[in-house]
């Protein structure tokens, strides 16, 4: 059975850095944000340094904050994907930055919905993709917005 501190060095010369040691791992995601994805428990900190350099770095924080959730989906609507449980603000600036991110979002609220319906140019095609389409039925007849682009 090998020695565990040999181990930890193996893993510390293969990564370039110690993921135990918090300054370590903010110096190594500054460096190259990549290196989020080999931090156990990443702090606030380095989450938010890794995922305002490459947003979609996202996909590898466990449960990120609002405010992580945000600066990912300010910078591309479509990495809503990668969060598991957004927040309704995450939600709302995701399909505000690209409507067609409704889709990645399990079970967007009707403010969500009309939300991305409001942002698209495409109005029909993304209400098609909304969870409850039918209750926009009466939208899609009375909306002006709408009945201009089906004519």
């Amino acid at each position: 059975m090998p020695n565990i501190s040999r181990l930890k060095k193996k893993i510390i010369q293969k990564l370039g850095f110690d993921p135990n040691n918090v300054d370590e791992c903010f110096n190594a995601v500054k460096k190259t944000p990549r290196s989020i994805q080999y931090i156990k428990n990443p702090t606030k900190r380095v989450q938010l340094e890794a995922v305002k350099q490459q947003a979609h770095f996202i996909q590898y924080i466990n449960n990120p904050d609002e405010e992580i959730q945000l600066v990912a989906v300010k910078q591309n609507g479509l990495y809503i994907q990668y969060i598991k449980n957004p927040s309704e603000e995450a939600q709302l600036e995701a399909v505000e930055q690209d409507p067609y991110s409704i889709r990645f979002i399990k079970s967007p609220s009707i403010e969500v919905q009309k939300a991305a319906i409001h942002y698209s140019n495409y109005r029909l095609a993304v209400i098609a993709l909304c969870p409850n389409w039918q209750d926009f039925e009466q939208e899609i007849e009375n909306n002006m917005m709408i009945k201009d682009i089906i004519e």
